[in-house]
């Protein structure tokens, strides 16, 4: 017999009420328990803002490792917290110790996910900063190619266990969009004038207004 959800009291933001952006209306208030067609919800994995090193998981070791994580999930559902009406769960991604070595890595979690092949490229704020792309950073339009340095970014921390561009400042552990792009420019030179005319003005004016030479 499954046993219910119980709500916590607890003002302080949790899971993916930490994203600055994070707009409840743009989720689905999933239940622990609830069905979905077929399905029945038994748990909360997780929560990510894109792709970064968290959202790289292992494949089950076998169905037998699964059914073990539903039952416990059953007897003891993760809390929860009400906001409005609507509840946020504790996120339970234990599936115990490897038994079998840590084999094949799989990319996960889509749930922000868009399609690229749209006639605008799209221009929203994505991506974890050590992984951000320069047009994400420039808002010059992004599609497919942020993806592809997203993932460069990510094995080189899983690979070098380091990241190329972290974004902070020296002596400070603030993150700035300026100093993000000079050590991308340190180690890559500076970006062509083509993908500068397409940046938004207001960052290019503020971070390239004394490089002339680009235009």
């Amino acid at each position: 017999m499954s046993s219910s959800s119980h709500a916590i009291a607890l003002s302080s933001p949790i899971e993916e009420e930490q994203i600055p952006s994070y707009d409840p209306k743009t989720y689905y208030a999933a239940r622990i328990g609830e069905n979905v067609g077929r399905y029945r919800i038994v748990s909360k994995l997780g929560w990510a803002a894109d792709l970064k090193a968290d959202n790289l998981f292992i494949g089950f070791e076998g169905p037998d490792m699964l059914e073990r994580y539903v039952r416990q999930q059953e007897l003891d559902p993760a809390p929860h917290v009400f906001r409005d009406g609507r509840p946020i769960y504790h996120s339970r991604p234990d599936f115990g110790p490897l038994t079998k070595g840590v084999g094949l890595l799989k990319i996960c979690d889509f749930s922000a996910s868009v399609s690229g092949d749209v006639p605008t490229p799209h221009n929203h704020e994505i991506q974890p900063i050590p992984f951000c792309s320069p047009e994400v950073l420039l808002k010059a339009g992004w599609s497919y190619s942020a993806d592809i340095w997203n993932l460069g970014t990510v094995l080189w921390e899983l690979l070098a266990e380091t990241t190329f561009f972290d974004g902070a400042c020296h002596g400070s552990a603030q993150l700035s969009r300026e100093a993000h792009i000079a050590q991308m420019i340190r180690l890559l030179g500076p970006p062509p004038s083509q993908f500068l005319k397409k940046c938004d003005p207001h960052i290019r004016d503020g971070l390239f207004s004394d490089q002339g030479g680009f235009e």
